[in-house]
């Protein structure tokens, strides 16, 4: 992922809730680049079938990737809201809105960066042979053990299956750890996204509320001054503006004196 990505973020805008959900989402990418990185090191230099913590890594990498590509569509949405209407986000400036695209396109980048990895066909190859290679270590060399009443074989073979009996067991319990977890960070990030969706529902109900306020008040200084220009039979709204101010004047200045 970029640099940019790598460096701790400051929350410009505390009470936006945009800032709130990027920085719980960054540091939940940065958990996930750790687990890749592991993932990746068990693949490139270990024997993935014979390892016993590959299965339960590439299972919680699998697992926590789709959690954050889940998260980043929920926060890219409110981003495209915005664009598709900037008008109704008057304290979003174009500046602000580039640098909120730009984190959205960095950090999809990076997480599929991680995700094209982990579906490669160079890394299906890699387990597939590190299969092979153990199954053919496996096998009892030809002539080895001659026409014996044991079986070489055999007893390999369920050697085998009782290793991978108690490893699938140990992935099981690490696994549930491991969705435990996960299920809190996603119910956080999900509660966040939903904060940001119903805030800037609410901005954009103010604005049409404003809206109509300012149309109401606009149509009745027309109408006022229209009764105005009846009386004074002129039509020059410099001079009516004027009238109109003077008697607002007065009126206020009236009230505060009797107050």
């Amino acid at each position: 992922m970029s640099d940019g990505l790598s460096t701790p973020l400051m929350s410009a805008a505390a009470g936006d809730p945009f800032y709130v959900f990027r920085d719980a989402l960054h540091t939940q990418v940065e958990k996930v680049r750790v687990q890749y990185l592991k993932w990746k090191d068990m693949l490139d230099n270990t024997n993935t079938a014979k390892n016993p913590e590959w299965p339960s890594t590439h299972l919680a990498l699998k697992a926590s990737l789709q959690s954050l590509s889940t998260d980043m569509t929920q926060l890219e949405g409110t981003v495209v809201m915005v664009e598709n209407a900037p008008h109704k986000f008057p304290h979003i400036s174009a500046d602000e809105l580039r640098t909120r695209r730009r984190f959205v396109d960095e950090t999809k980048a990076g997480i599929a960066e991680m995700q094209n990895a982990y579906t490669s066909r160079r890394t299906a190859g890699k387990i597939d042979n590190d299969k092979r290679a153990l199954l053919t270590a496996r096998t009892p060399e030809a002539g080895g053990a001659g026409g014996g009443a044991s079986n070489p074989y055999g007893a390999s073979h369920d050697a085998f299956i009782g290793e991978q009996k108690q490893r699938q067991e140990m992935i099981r319990k690490q696994q549930e750890e491991h969705l435990d977890g996960l299920g809190e960070s996603v119910d956080r990030l999900g509660a966040m996204a939903s904060s940001i969706h119903v805030e800037l529902a609410e901005q954009d109900r103010m604005i049409d509320d404003l809206d109509r306020d300012v149309d109401e008040a606009q149509g009745s200084m027309d109408q006022a001054l229209k009764q105005i220009q009846k009386l004074l039979q002129t039509k020059d709204r410099c001079q009516l503006w004027t009238i109109f101010l003077l008697t607002l004047t007065f009126l206020i200045l009236t009230v505060v004196v009797f107050m």
